[in-house]
């Protein structure tokens, strides 16, 4: 639930992470913004700090 434009809004939406290298940031951040139904849509950037050492090699090789 969510207010927009005054009134209280109820939808249902879908929660999506995509993992990329902070040089593709603002490339995806605005394709999302172009391709998104919402004028405002949620889109935030979560840095890593931290990890299992395993799956963030195999995500920085994969990534290249």
């Amino acid at each position: 639930m969510y207010y927009w434009e005054g009134k209280l809004e109820q939808e249902y939406e879908v929660q999506m992470i995509l993992k990329s290298e902070r040089s593709h940031q603002e490339a995806l951040l605005s394709f999302l913004k172009q391709h998104h139904p919402y004028q405002t849509p949620e889109l935030l950037v979560l840095p890593v700090h931290a990890g299992d050492k395993d799956y963030l090699s195999w995500l920085n090789a994969s990534l290249r």
